[in-house]
């Protein structure tokens, strides 16, 4: 009976701080998005730039615009890695919102290529997934799907139920990465999984 009562008193606990860590989500979440949205500004900037001198000086101009790419590529790559870091830190670590993402960026410059790692494993995963599932519903569905856009309108109902069955494994291999960085994380910084 004691130990039931201990239970209910951590859990009534947890609970409490429940507000707290849903702020704190949010507000890293938010912090990330402004993140995201300030790289695109930027490279909304880099490509009105590049589209002048492209118009001044065609083969500066698109050399330029080659090396934009490539950088751009770079360093969505790069934020993605380092976002991923974010989660098992916000899992693990009870710190504010900006401290949560200080010392995920911290964990990447320390980490760098196990980061990088994790990211490519995670995304071939995700791909690989992404492919079977996508034949999966092409077997179900044979061409039908690719050569009519209008599809979803014509067969709602068996538009819904294909895209719900098939988003199923989606989510669970999203659970599963997370489940990997938090604990790879957790062994990185020497921190004992409840």
């Amino acid at each position: 009976l004691f130990m039931k009562m201990k239970k209910n008193m951590v859990l009534m606990e947890e609970l409490k701080r429940t507000p707290k860590i849903a702020l704190r989500v949010f507000l890293v979440g938010l912090l990330v998005f402004l993140m995201l949205f300030g790289i695109s500004l930027l490279f909304t900037l880099v490509s009105l730039i590049l589209g002048v001198i492209t118009a001044f000086v065609k083969v500066l101009g698109i050399l330029l615009i080659i090396v934009a790419i490539l950088s751009s590529i770079f360093l969505i790559v790069l934020y993605s890695i380092m976002a991923l870091n974010i989660l098992p830190v916000l899992a693990l670590e009870d710190l504010g919102a900006i401290k949560t993402i200080q010392l995920a960026f911290a964990h990447f410059k320390k980490n760098k290529g196990h980061c990088a790692a994790l990211f490519f494993i995670a995304l071939g995963i995700l791909l690989a997934v992404s492919i079977v599932l996508l034949i999966i519903l092409f077997a179900l569905l044979g061409k039908s799907i690719l050569l009519n856009p209008f599809y979803m309108f014509q067969h709602p109902v068996a538009y819904t139920i294909i895209n719900v069955v098939l988003s199923i494994p989606s989510i669970f291999v999203y659970l599963w990465i997370i489940t990997f960085l938090t604990v790879s994380y957790s062994r990185k910084k020497g921190i004992k999984a409840v």
